[in-house]
């Protein structure tokens, strides 16, 4: 095709020339052409001319529009940002409907879908495709032509769905649209592998200062064993926790103060501290070990002293136990993090998700509010408003609990999928406002999978939500709190999560 300065040209220069010396070398037979062959001749020039410039404006504003998309992908900070001008390159197609697909463990997963006109039934697109059947660049959907665009190392594919007839990989249109596709698939891949420079260095000013924060209220030795003791009595239900503090001769009394029962002391390796736990009968023998265990390596982990499997296994265990105590002290939250758990779990291996991130899934599962363990947990129990300070702490709960398991992280990591359960896929989300791809996809599952759960359970202030009543309302939220990615998996999901609830809660209505 040729370019605007060479249409320029040939309209301004060639032509001109051309229809010069034709008239000229004409001029001598003018005199002998009757006249209303002349006007035939003059009338053909004149619709050479037309067509000319109406080639000059269509060539001008492909390459306006071409040059316009390539603008926006290089203003677009967010993914969401890049899949609106993937819609507009769509509409310059003709296309219907486009969908990406990204290459995840042996399949390729559908990263996202648009559809142009709001009244065309969408094409049917599975989340998951075989290597195969992404890379077929031809075919029909119903009566849709499908064109592929194969980015180069094929770790992403664009389909377009065009109604009257395929895109010809031989036109210039698709090799415009090729073009524009290639760099908007690496500008998304970018994007939603790691965050902005700029949101980054937010994200890391807040959670350093938070952090701060929370390690030095946990290195204050009182807070320090204020936080353990805390544990250990949801734990094991103990009546009271004693700790003497002999290089500060202090002395530092949890739970009920004098309580009679059966006492076992512990001494809390490095420490200088002697630990008394009383319950009501003898600890077993593995309570012992475990508590013991726990004591030394919490401890070490926190101060830094140590870090290897058992210990942190040990820690995991506790915070587990922490957390099933704290959902059993209040009665609107029990079975919830369980419940959390079958869901993610469900969706997770729905859509492929490699076995190492499952395997994340299903601890961050367990203990992903454990930051309601401190402060938080007691705002939970209040009847009265809360106050601003109290929402905030509450808001700030998954900063806390990534804080917390931040000695686990190197062996299973948690944290990030802790961190980031409250975000929203439209950034309306807490504690940083992250939004769309920015949200890790084991993240997104985890926090849909506790907000359907909330749907469903009983709170003090209404019933819970019959299944189907539930599902779709979460169903609404698809590309506002929810990834449109997530809502299809559920949706595919939806009868087997109902079964798998109905395991933990006998009277959930369908």
């Amino acid at each position: 095709m040729a370019t605007l300065e060479e249409t320029r040209y040939i309209a301004n220069t060639v032509i001109p020339e051309t229809v010069g010396s034709a008239t000229e070398g004409a001029s001598s037979f003018m005199e002998d052409i009757p006249s209303l062959f002349w006007l035939l001749i003059i009338g053909v020039l004149v619709g050479i001319v037309i067509k000319l410039g109406m080639q000059i404006k269509k060539n001008s504003k492909t390459l306006y529009t071409n040059m316009a998309i390539i603008e926006k992908f290089a203003l677009s900070s967010n993914s969401i940002a890049i899949e609106k001008v993937f819609g507009e390159i769509c509409t310059m197609a003709g296309s219907e409907y486009l969908a990406m697909y990204t290459h995840r463990d042996d399949w390729y997963g559908l990263a996202f879908e648009i559809k142009i006109n709001p009244n065309e039934k969408a094409v049917s697109m599975p989340l998951l495709m075989s290597a195969n059947e992404v890379m077929t660049t031809g075919g029909k959907s119903g009566n849709f032509f499908i064109t592929s665009f194969i980015e180069k190392d094929k770790n992403s594919v664009i389909k377009m769905f065009t109604r009257d007839q395929p895109i010809q990989a031989d036109s210039d249109i698709y090799r415009q649209i090729q073009i524009l596709c290639t760099n908007g698939i690496k500008l998304h891949t970018l994007i939603s592998s790691e965050h902005s420079t700029e949101r980054q260095s937010r994200i890391a000013q807040i959670t350093t200062k938070l952090s701060s924060s929370f390690l030095s209220w946990q290195y204050d030795r009182e807070r320090f064993f204020f936080f353990i003791s805390n544990i250990i009595m949801k734990s094991v239900h103990s009546l009271e926790v004693v700790i003497h503090d002999e290089k500060n001769n202090l002395t530092f009394n949890y739970g009920k103060k004098g309580a009679k029962g059966v006492a076992k002391e512990f001494y809390i390796h490095h420490s200088g501290c002697r630990m008394n736990i009383v319950t009501a009968t003898a600890l077993d023998p593995v309570q012992l070990n475990t508590i013991g265990g726990f004591v030394d390596s919490s401890y070490s982990l926190f101060v830094q002293e140590e870090d290897n499997f058992k210990h942190a296994e040990q820690f995991l265990q506790f915070l587990v136990h922490s957390n099933d105590a704290m959902e059993l002290e209040f009665p609107y939250f029990a079975h919830h993090s369980q419940m959390v758990g079958v869901v993610a779990l469900r969706l997770a291996r729905s859509l492929r998700i490699d076995s190492k991130t499952v395997e994340s899934i299903e601890i961050a599962a367990k203990i992903h509010d454990i930051g309601m363990i401190a402060d938080v947990s007691f705002s939970l129990g209040k009847e009265d408003k809360l106050t601003d300070s109290e929402m905030d702490t509450i808001r700030n709960h998954p900063l806390y609990g990534s804080i917390i398991v931040e000695p686990l992280n190197q062996i299973y990591q948690i944290g990030d999928l802790i961190k980031y359960h409250h975000e929203r896929y439209d950034g309306q989300g807490y504690p940083l406002g992250l939004l769309g791809d920015e949200i890790p996809l084991a993240a997104q599952i985890l926090g849909f999978a506790e907000h359907l759960t909330g749907l469903i359970s009983d709170r003090s202030y209404r019933a819970g939500h019959p299944f189907a009543k539930a599902a779709g309302e979460v169903k609404k939220l698809s590309g506002q709190a929810f990834s449109p990615i997530v809502i299809r998996a559920f949706e595919q999901e939806e009868n087997a999560i109902f079964a798998d609830l109905r395991g933990y809660n006998p009277n959930l209505a369908q």
